[in-house]
């Protein structure tokens, strides 16, 4: 949602076509996964480790312990991300 409020901020977008693309993402089947985070948890020990907020630690962590590779342009996840093997795609 974040990328889709960004493209409508920055007018690379219309509120239209992201209201047709939540309709698609709403006609997926998404499995959610229980990450807490407190001391000790995967997302707790990535931010520290990385310095990284726990917003970009969690996508880092769901990737790694999904075995998936994340498709990002943030910056700070597409720099630290490998050091955990976890892959970024273009």
């Amino acid at each position: 949602m974040g990328a889709l409020r960004r493209g409508i901020r920055d007018r690379r977008t219309t509120s239209e076509d992201v209201q047709a693309w939540l309709g698609v993402l709403d006609s997926y089947d998404f499995v959610t996964v229980n990450l807490n985070p407190m001391a000790g948890s995967a997302v707790w020990l990535i931010a520290e480790t990385l310095n990284l907020s726990a917003y970009n630690a969690g996508y880092i962590a769901v990737a790694k312990a999904k075995g998936l590779p994340l498709w990002t342009l943030d910056k700070a996840v597409t720099n630290k991300a490998p050091r955990l093997a976890v892959k970024v795609l273009p």
